[in-house]
């Protein structure tokens, strides 16, 4: 018997959200006790689960980024999806090491900041990748904090001269468990952030 998705469907529970585990020595040091890179190391987490799931609208993304900068990340996967008819899956949150934090940064005030550092150049499991490119590149996380004190990610810039090859081994941590491959092929079954699955909203 073939069930249709039409009218009464039923609502799947949500799997659990992974736990973040380093490899080797968890990173240590003053920059990694701000909370300006505590929030970007959750950031990186969700957004990672996100990907990996195609699902965009869960909670713990909505809490460590903000909806623009959510909506901009969920196009870009519908148009990986559209461009390739699959995601790549990655093991972990993309591997960032911190080199600088400047809050009030541009003189937006006390509740606002970016956080430089240097992050992987490849970070896949896919069939036939490999995780020996870990090269860093300069990236720039610009980041708001709101009237409750809550801090999001709100948007990301690439640093080209930031000299990367200077700042070490990048700290891995991998998801447990292990992801799986999210299924989706096609765009329209990737999930917006507000739950729905249509195409990518603009502007």
């Amino acid at each position: 018997m073939t069930l249709g998705i039409s009218g009464c469907t039923t609502e799947q529970e949500a799997p659990d959200y992974p736990d973040v585990r380093w490899v080797g020595a968890a990173p240590t040091g003053s920059l990694e006790r701000d909370p300006w890179v505590g929030a970007v190391r959750t950031e990186l987490a969700a957004e990672a689960v996100a990907r990996n799931r195609n699902d965009f609208s869960i909670p713990e993304l909505a809490a460590s980024a903000t909806s623009s900068y959510v909506d901009r990340e969920s196009a870009d996967a519908v148009q990986t999806l559209r461009n390739h008819g699959s995601t790549t899956l990655v093991p972990g949150p993309l591997p960032f090491a911190p080199t600088e934090v400047e809050v009030g940064y541009r003189d937006q005030g006390e509740d606002f900041a970016a956080v430089r550092g240097c992050v992987a150049g490849n970070w896949s499991m896919d069939p036939g990748e490999s995780l020996g490119d870990m090269s860093g590149f300069g990236r720039e996380y610009r980041l708001e904090r709101d009237h409750a004190g809550s801090i999001r990610v709100a948007s990301v810039s690439g640093l080209p001269g930031l000299g990367c090859d200077t700042v070490g081994p990048l700290p891995v941590a991998v998801f447990d468990p292990v992801p799986e491959p999210s299924g989706v092929t096609d765009s329209g079954d990737l999930v917006r952030p507000d739950g729905t699955r249509d195409a990518p909203r603009r502007g």
